[in-house]
């Protein structure tokens, strides 16, 4: 019993420390090429344009890609993920 409690503890204590849960905002997928927003936290981004329609995607270059194909729409904010924390921050902010 003792081994097994001493097992548990080393196999959950790393993941509980280590493994920050993200809950995202939707949508799950990037909306430019499909890819698991989740799994690529650390970079993705929110455009959101004056109309109150929003995009969210899995990167940089699918945000790019949706600016071009929108260009016609006022942009009302960037937002991007901050690559420790997993948190969206402003664009303009972000270094």
């Amino acid at each position: 019993m003792r081994r097994l409690m001493i097992l548990a503890i080393v196999c959950l204590v790393p993941t509980a420390v280590l493994g920050k849960a993200v809950t995202l905002e939707g949508p799950k997928s990037c909306a430019r090429c499909g890819m698991d927003r989740t799994a690529f936290a650390y970079s993705r981004m929110v455009v959101t344009y004056t109309d109150g329609t929003s995009v969210g995607t899995c990167s940089i270059h699918c945000a790019v890609e949706d600016l071009k194909k929108n260009f016609r729409k006022q942009v009302a904010s960037l937002q991007v993920a901050d690559y420790n924390s997993k948190d969206l921050i402003d664009a303009k902010s972000a270094t």
